[in-house]
């Protein structure tokens, strides 16, 4: 028995000094484990302060980005203006040319046609006058679409716009 005790007392020796042998590698594991993790908080850190920076610089562009638009806005719709003015006066001489033309045709001696033929082209003057609002409007207004779509096709090719 005295042997078994001696026997159990030399295994709980060698145990204590195995499991003393390993304090210090789990301590050298436990000082690397720390050291890794200040790395990763510090790689955090510096992550944040990155997605800061990228965020007031994002929020500055857009803030000039939205200027930007905004000044175009104003120059497309002055651009507009001046383009329906300018369409206005085409317009104008162009009726005053359709007028001057009804003149001449109103100037023909009367003993030339006959009372059917009068009525023809009374007639004709009538529809020609009420339909020209109609054919103007629609001239107007495929001028304007075609000039807005060439407009926001330059615009966002980043070219120059020319209105002429």
């Amino acid at each position: 028995m005295e042997d078994n005790a001696e026997l159990r007392h030399g295994i709980k020796k060698v145990m204590e000094a195995a499991e003393n042998a390993k304090i210090p590698d789990l301590r050298r594991k436990i000082s690397e484990f720390d050291a890794k993790r200040a790395k990763l908080k510090h790689r955090i850190v510096e992550a944040l302060k990155m997605t800061e920076k990228e965020r007031m610089r994002r929020d500055t562009e857009n803030a000039k980005l939205k200027v930007r638009i905004k000044e175009l806005e104003s120059e497309f719709r002055d651009r507009i203006m001046k383009v329906e003015q300018k369409q206005m006066l085409n317009d104008n001489s162009s009726n005053n040319s359709l007028s001057n033309f009804n003149l001449v045709a109103d100037q023909v001696p009367a003993n030339s046609k006959l009372s059917e033929e009068k009525e023809m082209d009374k007639f004709l003057n009538e529809k020609r006058c009420k339909a020209m609002p109609i054919h103007e409007y629609h001239q107007k207004r495929r001028k304007i679409l075609k000039l807005s779509k060439l407009f926001m096709e330059e615009y966002l090719n980043n070219q120059p716009v020319s209105l002429i």
